[in-house]
């Protein structure tokens, strides 16, 4: 088989990559029409043109990636803080009953609450510095990874148990699923 032969595109792979990128091309072509015929206050809707000259501006000037690494900085250390203490509390509460007894209220109540309606809470306790923002992330990153970790070394997924030790969830109670034991 020729590998150059195998390679090359044909009109096929030209109209599927069409496919794939048409509605984008379309929406941004609407966005440039509908502000340059001033059907939108400039105001509301800025045109695509403009957009784009002020990003590649903010982009050579430095300012936009000096941003970018100091939100995703604020990101990371929410996450490593979430993982840490997620993970922690995860494991610890699979494998201790009074630990599990204590946080599994806390996983309970805090896991549904949407965290942009602590946003206001943060910004109190915390101020509006780079604290707070951490803080966010953490809190909303470590229901799901405490959960997960809990979950996780329960079933003995990590630590090398059966995973027949509960069964599958909607199963009778004493049924166990085949396709989940080892």
């Amino acid at each position: 088989m020729d590998v150059a032969a195998a390679r090359r595109p044909d009109r096929t792979d030209l109209v599927r990559a069409g496919k794939s990128v048409y509605s984008l091309v379309a929406v941004l072509a609407l966005w440039e029409l509908v502000t340059q015929f001033g059907l939108v206050h400039y105001y509301f809707l800025p045109p695509l043109s403009d957009v784009l000259g002020r990003f590649v501006e903010l982009t050579l000037s430095g300012e936009l990636p000096y941003h970018a690494y100091l939100t995703l900085r604020r990101a990371f250390a929410g996450l490593f803080v979430a993982t840490v203490f997620g993970v922690t509390v995860g494991v610890l509460s699979a494998r201790n009953a009074l630990v599990d007894w204590f946080f599994d209220p806390l996983i309970k109540i805090g896991y549904p609450v949407p965290i942009i309606a602590l946003i206001p809470v943060f910004m109190l306790w915390f101020g509006i510095g780079d604290l707070s923002k951490v803080v966010m992330v953490a809190v909303g990153a470590f229901w799901p990874i405490a959960v997960n970790a809990r979950e996780s070394t329960a079933t003995g997924v990590s630590s090398g148990e059966s995973s027949c030790r509960r069964p599958r969830p909607g199963s009778s109670p004493g049924s166990r699923s085949p396709s989940r034991c080892r």
